[in-house]
């Protein structure tokens, strides 16, 4: 594969699933739902949308534009079912199946019924979701107040209005106080500087239409050929006769709002300390915190640096599966596990790259402290709870990178030999049929060290499986 993406390939990809609009520091994202007996108006809406969509191709300046449809906003502009069925098994079932929710650590408090949105009737169901992004607070609430005056007039209404924190994005923050997005997968095709051979994953495991990491095209939902009347879409290269591709191109987005309780986390690891202490232990709460994050504050990793901290880098394996450096249930270590996944460093590493998504994300919500300092945050009053991630991530097999990862790396109790335990960040600290996951193993000489009764420190407050086309299906879907 070229290291450079061809422009015919790029123009057509959305530009959010290949970049994360790093110049572009505000940004919101507004769920609609289409009226009743409004489908022309909604099709007319699309076709003016996709030609302000910002593809891949270029860079924009001062605005950005994406879109994508949930399985029942596919419905309601009128894919009939013999396409919706060829769209994957979990995009059409969503996120807030019950077997689902045990899996995913969305249980208790966290659990769908307990949600702010994503469960909605079907008179308020989301349909799509478009994305807006400009390069500050000013810019943006002027785009966003252009496009919110014409939605009315062509059918849509706005469910949900999620802002987003500038701040937060500038200072490549989470509200924890940790550097986020150091971790991404550098996507072949996509970067011309050569990166760390670990790290570069093939477009297929985040795009439609394009060589996956084993060596296969990603299966996509298709169209019958006369449907495609003005020949936007490509045809599929197999053996399915009179058939066209409404994958290629294009890619499935996952998007969970993760509130983040501050005060509790840095509470909680405050109290650790203060136990360790009084066993005689020389302890401090930013590496308590940071061998639960698996980084330090600044983006070190701990499995370089277990000590104190070093370089930024996201150049590195743990090589070694005691967990000395960076403990095995870490968050980092859970998210990526790299080489340890097997006895077999090299075929961990090439299981893991299977896995992978792309996390477009952004904060909400003031820091607690613009200077995330532990010692200063402890201090503070926290009266408004609504701060957290918009979780956004890309891939183009559902089940096999964000379910996997979700399910049987964060929130599996017996991840790589564990036991009971889930991941400490993100996990759901909760008693779930007799059993408390709410403790965390950091491996240590001579004895190793537990962090006990540990509390929930996220809560899921809604979700949702989007499919986000290609220019050109975004083009058909108007027309079709």
């Amino acid at each position: 594969m070229p290291k450079i993406l061809d422009k015919s390939i790029s123009s057509d990809i959305q530009g959010i699933i290949l970049y994360g609009y790093g110049h572009m520091s505000a940004a919101s994202y507004l769920m609609l739902h289409m009226k009743d007996n409004r489908r022309a108006d909604v099709k007319k809406w699309l076709g003016l949308a996709a030609d302000q969509l910002t593809h891949a191709g270029g860079k924009n300046e001062g605005t950005s534009m994406n879109l994508a449809l949930t399985s029942e906003g596919l419905k309601a502009i009128g894919m009939p079912d013999s396409v919706m069925t060829t769209f994957p098994r979990p995009f059409q079932e969503g996120m807030k199946m019950e077997h689902k929710s045990v899996g995913f650590g969305d249980i208790g408090e966290n659990a769908p019924e307990h949600w702010e949105w994503g469960n909605e009737d079907k008179a308020h169901e989301i349909h799509i979701l478009l994305m807006l992004y400009a390069e500050n607070d000013q810019m943006l609430e002027k785009y966003e107040q252009e496009q919110i005056e014409k939605l009315d007039s062509y059918g849509l209404q706005v469910m949900h209005h999620f802002d987003t924190e500038s701040f937060m994005h500038d200072a490549r923050k989470e509200h924890f106080g940790f550097t986020d997005g150091i971790g991404q997968p550098s996507i072949i095709g996509v970067k011309s500087k050569e990166d760390f051979p670990d790290n570069e994953i093939k477009l297929g495991e985040f795009v439609l239409g394009h060589n996956n990491e084993y060596d296969k095209l990603p299966d996509s939902p298709c169209v019958p050929s006369d449907m495609d009347k003005k020949n936007f879409l490509e045809t599929l290269p197999n053996d399915l006769p009179n058939t066209r591709d409404l994958g290629n191109n294009g890619s499935f987005l996952v998007f969970r709002q993760l509130e983040q309780d501050v005060k509790a986390f840095w509470e909680y690891i405050e109290g650790v300390v203060e136990d360790r202490k009084k066993a005689g232990e020389d302890e401090n709460i930013v590496r308590v915190a940071s061998k639960m994050v698996g980084r330090w504050p600044n983006g070190s990793p701990m499995a370089l640096y277990p000590d104190k901290s070093g370089e930024p880098t996201n150049i590195f394996t743990y090589g070694e599966k005691k967990g000395f450096g960076c403990p095995i249930g870490a968050h980092l270590h859970r998210a990526n596990p790299r080489d340890t996944f097997t006895d077999e460093p090299e075929k961990s590493i090439k299981f893991v790259k299977k896995n992978r998504i792309a996390r477009r994300g952004r904060g909400y919500g003031k820091p607690v402290d613009k200077n995330f300092n532990p010692e200063t945050i402890l201090e503070t009053e926290v009266t408004d709870k609504r701060r957290g991630l918009h979780f956004l991530a890309f891939n183009s097999h559902l089940a096999r990178q964000f379910e996997l990862v979700q399910k049987q790396w964060m929130c599996n109790p017996k991840f790589l030999g564990l036991y009971d335990e889930v991941d400490p960040v993100v996990g759901h600290h909760v008693d779930f049929e007799g059993v408390k996951f709410n403790e965390f193993t950091e491996p240590s000489f001579p004895v190793r060290k537990k962090s006990k009764m540990m509390p929930r420190f996220i809560t899921m407050k809604g979700g949702a499986y989007f499919f986000m086309p290609g220019v050109k299906a975004v083009k058909f879907l108007a027309n079709a």
